[in-house]
């Protein structure tokens, strides 16, 4: 039989459940419809889960070259490219490329809601979570992210670094458990393999939080190693990716990401109630609910119980908002990979989580009803605002039914397409000007010379090359370290054409040329590490998990 106390407990559990239902829904509506709406990204990020299916399926391992972007030349793309959120949608691939992102955009939404409770609670009461949930989910720039820019890596980034600060946190109350430490370290790793930008940010702000909390905390020298150790693993975790792409910047066009459009410098001095075209429509809406949280904040930061958390959360908001003008600019000019943000106002993120994270704070001070009643109405106020906000700002969106030809990788052979981006990860030999559309066979020769059983089989391309006084024989595939040709079984060498294609002499009669693709050592090494790292993981936390339901077990 139900006590009062557990009725009110099975009461709170089922409010939440259906508020967290209701506010995930109203917050990603248009996800669950059969259809797709324009936003900036269109249908990339379909495109790129579709690359890394058919890359799994060919070559059975991480795909990092996809041979058939860039009108049949190849990409690098999972070389450089975050793959983390296509991974992530990769178990529901079976209902489709498209149903696939949408049920993991709106899992993640689920998943930032019930992380915000966590760590809002943690630092606060049961209401303090469902403010913070509420403020996280309904900020502009998660709505924008989501439906407007379509930068949906870092939508769901962002839901994974609330559940890492959360489990930092959790792990710092208790800093010579091990469990905390290795959770967040796993989360921090796949934040950083999800949205390359927002690791990089997250890193300096969680850790530079972790070392403030823990001064104030007044550590011992092992707990400040124990930190710094669940860094260390979570980067250990995600070197598959991060290692490649940085050891091998060199040998793409990363300095694409600094011109034209995605020039931090013309990027710069976003008002920070104005900053998303959702304002638009209602304008006021953001003014009125940004500087009632602000002056709330500030009012009772200095009264609040966890006095120390809420100024720091103050102090990172104010940070990350003056970041955004154009004073500013220096910083980002200046301090290290600080220009590939190309865009100030990625602050907004961060500095929504820490605007949240200090309201829910604050409301430990004390209990009442009348501060229950004004939480919970003032959660619900801006939940059902936003909601109408939302639906207001995209009534005119422009729906689509879209076709395979659209998302598939194979339907965009025939063009030019990196998907997305401003082609960053173009080899730096490449010569764009030089494609021609549509796309030259897969192996041309000279005058005079035929080929023919031209056939590509994942990364390996085969042909026969018939020539009377010997020719060069073009692959139509660009020179990228990994390649490998063999011309009747012997190592050929091999150079570059004009355009930046792989050239290789053939002498003269009939030969067969085989050109394969294979991993550089800096590839194989951060693999193999990963893996390693992982398996110790997985073995620790089983480890873990026996010594806590059996310890005597265990030590016996």
């Amino acid at each position: 039989m139900l006590t009062g106390g557990s009725k009110y407990v099975w009461c709170r559990r089922g409010f939440l459940l259906a508020y967290s239902l209701l506010l995930t829904f109203g917050m990603t509506w248009p996800q669950w419809s059969p259809w797709w709406y324009h936003h900036h990204e269109r249908e990339a990020y379909i495109t790129r889960f579709d690359a890394l299916i058919v890359g799994l399926s060919e070559q059975h391992w991480h795909p990092r070259w996809i041979p058939d972007l860039a009108a049949g030349h190849g990409y690098p793309l999972f070389n450089y490219y975050t793959p983390g959120f296509s991974y992530l949608a990769l178990p529901f691939a079976p209902l489709g490329e498209l149903a696939a992102v949408k049920i993991l955009l709106v899992l993640s939404t689920l998943m930032m809601f019930f992380a915000a409770y966590a760590l809002g609670k943690s630092q606060s009461n049961w209401r303090g979570g469902l403010l913070m949930a509420t403020l996280c989910i309904t900020a502009p720039y998660m709505m924008y992210n989501l439906h407007i820019r379509g930068d949906l890596s870092e939508y769901v980034a962002f839901a994974f670094a609330i559940l890492a600060l959360h489990l930092m946190l959790r792990a710092m109350k208790r800093p010579t458990a091990a469990g905390p430490w290795l959770a967040f370290a796993a989360v921090y790793s796949t934040i950083v393999c999800i949205h390359t930008l927002s690791g990089l940010m997250y890193t300096v702000l969680f850790g530079s939080f972790a070392l403030l909390l823990a001064y104030h905390r007044r550590w011992k020298p092992r707990d400040y190693a124990r930190l710094a150790m669940a860094f260390g693993i979570g980067l250990v975790l995600s070197t598959w990716y991060w290692l490649p792409a940085l050891g091998e910047k060199s040998l793409v066009s990363t300095e694409r990401m600094l011109e034209g459009f995605v020039n931090i410098e013309k990027r710069m001095g976003y008002f920070p109630v104005n900053y998303t075209w959702l304002s638009v429509r209602l304008p006021v809406l953001g003014a009125i609910l940004t500087g009632v949280l602000v002056a709330v904040s500030f009012s009772i930061a200095t009264s609040a119980r966890r006095k120390f958390i809420v100024t720091v959360c103050v102090v990172y908001a104010v940070i990350g908002t003056v970041l955004m003008y154009d004073f500013a600019l220096p910083f980002w000019t200046n301090v290290p990979f600080g220009r590939y943000f190309q865009f100030s106002w990625r602050t907004i993120a961060p500095t929504t989580l820490f605007i949240a994270l200090g309201a829910a704070a604050v409301l430990r001070r004390r209990e009442s009803r009348w501060i229950s009643a004004g939480v919970l109405a003032l959660s619900g106020a801006i939940a059902c605002a936003s909601v109408i906000w939302l639906a207001n700002a995209l009534s005119d969106l422009a729906w689509k039914h879209v076709t395979e030809d659209e998302i598939s990788v194979e339907g965009r052979f025939n063009e030019w397409d990196t998907v997305g981006g401003v082609d960053e990860y173009l080899p730096a030999t490449a010569v764009r000007e030089k494609v021609e559309l549509p796309p030259r066979p897969l192996v041309t020769a000279g005058e005079g010379a035929t080929v023919s059983q031209a056939t590509r089989d994942s990364l390996t391309i085969t042909a026969q090359v018939d020539s009377p006084q010997g020719t060069n024989a073009i692959i139509r595939q660009w020179d990228f370290p990994g390649w490998e040709v063999a011309v009747d079984g012997a190592p050929a060498a091999h150079g570059m054409d004009d355009a930046g294609r792989i050239l290789v002499a053939v002498p003269p009669g009939k030969h067969d040329l085989r050109a394969e693709l294979h991993r550089t050592p800096i590839e194989v090494a951060a693999e193999v590490i990963s893996g390693i790292a992982w398996a110790l993981l997985t073995v620790a936390a089983i480890v873990l998990r026996v010594r806590k339901k059996h310890p005597a077990k265990l030590a016996s």
